[in-house]
């Protein structure tokens, strides 16, 4: 006689589960929410979809910008001297011929004033006595030996070449110069400015006179200017080259890195916009420029084989 197998569960669970007319259903899902969930899901999905087909993204050629005032001019010292006293100060507007510095000139006015005295001696004789020949002749050999002392004496301080403002001054009372040494700089009261833009050269054949340039300024976040590129370099340079072309100034100020190539753009005015101040552009100041180079769909950029599939190329 075949032995009789027991069942999994007990009797008594049966019967209770019977009682509670319970279908046996381990979870009890409603239809009415997951339907909702499905077609919210789909919709999710096909909104996904849409946005990375018509969505674009943008390529940025970053490099670090720097700025620059035309009509500005470095004033240098013309020999070997010594600084006696500075006569301007930064944001002080100058006429043309106005003395800024004065070097010291001790020997030089030794000079002119021992000529000035013999010139003068002379002048009185022939006055006295017309027909003084020698006087007459001496007089004029000192009178070019002393339009020369005058003119030693002069080149011992500096006036403005022009009309304008003082924007940097880098020499002090007693600090000794060599030809050539920057005294200040200067720039037009008018003086409109530029930006230099240095960005890597793989990005040369993508840029164009006429693209749109966006400036941040070190110190301004979120303060953005609108430029347009206004000329881009043909040739790809070195560091080098690029710190020579920024000059001594300003070439300690930016990193560069690998071959880049310079672009730049023209400044709309002398002032900019910032947390709702106007403040004046400076020359050297540094900041991060950002030239658009092309526009791709969202789809494109995360399947990248679409572009070569459907003809895809990005502006």
């Amino acid at each position: 006689m075949a032995e009789q197998v027991e069942g999994v569960y007990r009797e008594e669970a049966l019967q209770q589960l019977h009682a509670r007319d319970a279908d046996g259903r381990v979870i009890r899902i409603d239809p009415a929410w997951t339907e909702w969930t499905y077609r919210l899901v789909v919709l999710v999905v096909l909104a996904g979809l849409l946005f990375s087909v018509c969505g674009t993204v943008h390529e940025y050629a970053t490099g670090a910008a720097v700025v620059r005032l035309d009509g500005r001019q470095e004033v240098t010292a013309p020999t070997e001297c010594t600084v006696a006293v500075v006569l301007v100060t930064p944001g002080q507007h100058v006429a043309a011929g106005d003395t800024l510095v004065k070097f010291y000139l001790v020997q030089e006015e030794s000079d002119l004033a021992r000529v000035e005295r013999e010139y003068d001696g002379l002048l009185l004789r022939l006055l006295r006595d017309p027909s003084d020949q020698a006087a007459r002749t001496g007089l004029t050999s000192l009178y070019a030996e002393r339009e020369l002392a005058r003119a030693r004496v002069a080149a011992r301080s500096v006036v403005a070449p022009h009309e304008g403002l003082v924007t940097d001054v880098r020499v002090r009372a007693g600090q000794a110069l060599k030809p050539g040494d920057v005294i200040l700089t200067m720039v037009t009261d008018v003086a409109a400015g530029r930006v230099i833009a240095i960005v890597p050269a793989h990005y040369r054949p993508m840029i164009s006179p006429g693209m749109s340039m966006r400036l941040e300024l070190s110190g301004f976040r979120f303060a953005y200017q609108e430029l347009r590129v206004e000329s881009v370099g043909d040739e790809a340079v070195g560091p080098t080259e690029v710190r020579r072309f920024l000059g001594a100034d300003s070439a300690d100020t930016v990193v560069v890195e690998g071959p880049a190539v310079l672009v730049q753009a023209r400044l709309p005015s002398t002032t900019f916009a910032a947390s709702g101040r106007s403040y004046r552009y400076v020359d050297g100041m540094v900041g991060t420029a950002d030239v658009r180079v092309r526009t791709e769909s969202i789809l494109v950029e995360m399947v990248p084989g679409l572009k070569d599939l459907v003809g895809w190329s990005g502006g």
